[in-house]
């Protein structure tokens, strides 16, 4: 019996050895190389070299799911930051975001619309849903969230300056609406449903601005094929807790039966051929959440050469607009993008340089109201 002992440490210790080895190999490639395998998530370790070994740790993603089995086994509710609500949605409760905070915000907001108004460009601030539903928040006992009170609050100053507001919250709840089906289980990203319902939504504010035609069919989902691949997408709160904590999200495609032909640059092609990445589809990666952003990540600037109108939107926005503007691709004759999460201070000058006929801004609620650096919309003095 104490052999056997013996010989079952002897062997963890030389398991934990080799996974030390091989880890310490991919820091010390990653430092040469700045390449590393998997780094959806890693948290922030006392010093920069026990990071890089955290992040580059061989079988990290195994570890993390092993983790998330025990979590789950047991009932727990939270694990690395992350909770799950009580019907099984992953959630990072936000904080309470101070009114001067909203107000700077709504100012900026406020400001832009005026200088966009003198060059007959008018705006729209859309609200996409939180994962946490306003009407049905679902939190676990003794969890406080504030991302809805921090959009009402924005939301009221907006209105209250006669800024145009379309909060998807609120359409949602009066047309009974379950936002959680509009929702990624694992991550903060609504999904494509959602993007096509906030399409639908859009378009009728743009029309009235701009009395603009646009062919209906484009607006009925009835006219499209959702392809639906099954456990494809973990998003990033599942990357913080792994698959088996709970559990992976489908992925739908949504492609329209009708004819579309598009162009950017000399490149000429339908809906599908320019506008999705079908590459994050042919095989199955749970150590990269990007099936969303990769998928649509080329449904940008592309114009619509089938288009009834000669329409030019323009959306400042963040990955929240990638599962909207492949839609509104095809329903108007050019679509631009600003990405408010990599360049914030965008003047009049700069907007107006993309030939806007309408402007529309649309951020992920947390961006809304407590992001670092956006809204940062330089108000002429002149």
């Amino acid at each position: 019996m104490k052999k056997r002992i013996q010989l079952a440490s002897v062997l963890f210790l030389l398991v934990i050895f080799l996974f030390g080895c091989k880890s310490l190999a991919n820091t010390l490639y990653f430092w040469i190389t700045g390449e590393t395998g998997y780094n959806e998530w890693t948290a922030s370790l006392g010093s920069k070299g026990e990071t890089d070994l955290i992040t580059n740790f061989e079988g990290k993603l195994s570890f993390v799911n092993f983790n998330g089995f025990m979590h789950n086994l047991l009932g727990h509710k939270e694990m690395n930051g992350v909770w799950k609500t009580e019907n099984g949605y992953l959630f990072t409760p936000l904080s309470y975001v101070p009114d001067d905070e909203i107000q700077r915000r709504a100012d900026n907001i406020k400001g832009l619309q005026g200088e966009l108004a003198s060059e007959g460009v008018p705006l729209l601030f859309v609200v996409p849903p939180l994962t946490v539903n306003k009407y049905d928040p679902q939190l676990p006992a003794g969890v406080e969230d504030y991302g809805n009170d921090d959009l009402n609050r924005l939301v009221e100053k907006l209105e209250q300056a006669n800024v145009d507001v379309l909060d998807l919250r609120e359409k949602m709840h009066d047309e009974g609406i379950d936002s959680y089906d509009m929702m990624y289980r694992t991550d903060h990203h609504w999904n494509t449903r959602g993007g096509f319902y906030a399409f639908q939504r859009i378009v009728p504010w743009i029309q009235e601005k701009t009395g603009c035609v646009i062919d209906e069919q484009i607006l009925d989902l009835d006219n499209y094929t959702i392809t639906t691949y099954k456990g494809w997408h973990l998003g990033s709160r599942g990357q913080r807790t792994g698959s088996l904590f709970n559990g992976i999200d489908d992925f739908e495609l949504i492609t329209p039966n009708f004819a579309t032909i598009l162009q950017r640059g000399d490149q000429v092609g339908t809906y599908d051929e320019m506008l999705i990445n079908h590459d994050p589809l042919q095989e199955k990666d749970y150590q990269s959440r990007y099936t969303y952003d990769h998928v649509l990540e080329a449904c940008y600037g592309a114009t619509n050469l089938n288009s009834q109108n000669d329409i030019t939107t323009l959306f400042i926005s963040d990955s929240y607009s990638k599962a909207v503007i492949p839609f509104m691709s095809i329903a108007f004759k050019n679509n631009n993008y600003l990405n408010d999460t990599v360049t914030q201070d965008y003047s009049k000058d700069v907007i107006m340089a993309n030939n806007p006929d309408v402007v529309i801004l649309m951020y992920y609620g947390e961006y809304s109201c407590n992001g670092n650096g956006t809204f940062n919309y330089p108000i002429s003095t002149d």
